[in-house]
């Protein structure tokens, strides 16, 4: 079992650590590692993610439980955030910032390659991964409206101008299009001509290991200032109280074990560092955002690894 949990987790956590060692030690420069960024967010991985759902059966039966269990989940950790926010008197001006930190997860760049491993070789490998695919554009919708909201209530209500950005940002989403986009490819049910596959194949085999090591590498400039109690209650709130409430979730809807473990897995993730860039155009708490990202990224590999050794 522990080499197994060990299999898993490794490979995400030493690229992760990779990174940081090649930005401490300057072997990539802020501006390659941006560029590194730019070509995973923007090719590699809205490649991997097209080929792998365009190659899904979109009859897949789990995907949908396992969605609303998702969303569920995200609604009452955003709900239970605020209470608790409202209740230790955090200013105002920052509760929409803890909200984002502890719901909006790193789904692309943690939680694919970690369910991608959790699964490998095992007999509900292929079917595991498509189930969790599924979801990922939907979430992507989610994270983005339920970010944006949280951080503009928190600061001066809703604006015409930031929800106006928010759709022109949705329209352009790489991964909310290739997602699309695979998505209806495989409810066409026409298959990916060979030259396409092994192209797009190549690309998407890129993006997990560059995405890893970018995080990693951004980790480095991250500096723990301010109120830490507050990012180490953001850190634990995403790590441990949102796959506690995915727990409770999957035994009220009854999801299958498999769809469990996808679910525990997707809201263990650390905190997602898009969040952070967010919170900086729309005025909220930076240092709780990067905060929040440095210590939940740590304690991820401790929650991921409960609970694959639970599950």
């Amino acid at each position: 079992m522990l080499l197994t949990v060990a299999n898993s987790l490794a490979p995400v956590f030493l690229l992760i650590l990779l990174g940081w060692v090649l930005s401490y030690t300057r072997f990539l420069s802020a501006s390659s590692l941006q560029g590194m960024a730019r070509l995973t967010y923007w090719i590699g991985v809205p490649a991997l993610l097209f080929t792998k759902i365009a190659e899904t059966d979109p009859s897949l039966g789990q995907a949908g439980d396992l969605l609303l269990a998702m969303v569920s989940s995200t609604a009452l950790g955003m709900a239970l955030t605020y209470v608790l926010a409202r209740a230790f008197g955090m200013a105002s001006t920052s509760i929409g910032t803890l909200i984002q930190s502890v719901f909006r997860g790193n789904l692309a760049f943690v939680g694919l390659p970690v369910t991608i491993y959790a699964f490998s070789g095992s007999a509900q490998g292929d079917s595991a991964v498509q189930t969790a695919l599924v979801i990922f554009g939907p979430m992507v919708v989610l994270y983005n409206i339920c970010g944006v909201l949280a951080l503009l209530l928190s600061r001066d209500g809703i604006e015409s101008r930031a929800l106006t950005r928010m759709g022109r940002e949705l329209l352009v989403n790489p991964l909310l299009l290739a997602c699309l986009a695979g998505g209806l490819y495989a409810y066409m049910g026409w298959p990916l001509p060979t030259l396409a596959q092994r192209s797009l194949t190549a690309i998407g085999q890129t993006a997990l290991p560059l995405a890893l090591i970018c995080i990693g590498g951004t980790l480095v400039s991250v500096r723990l200032r301010g109120n830490l109690s507050w990012v180490i209650g953001a850190s634990l709130g995403k790590v441990v109280m949102m796959p506690l409430l995915g727990l409770g979730t999957a035994w009220l809807l009854n999801l299958s074990a498999e769809s469990t473990r996808i679910l525990l897995i997707l809201l263990a993730c650390p905190t997602a560092a898009i969040s952070y860039v967010m919170v900086r155009q729309l005025g909220g708490d930076e240092v709780l955002a990067s905060g929040s990202i440095l210590i939940s990224t740590v304690l991820a590999a401790l929650s991921l690894a409960v609970i694959l050794a639970c599950a």
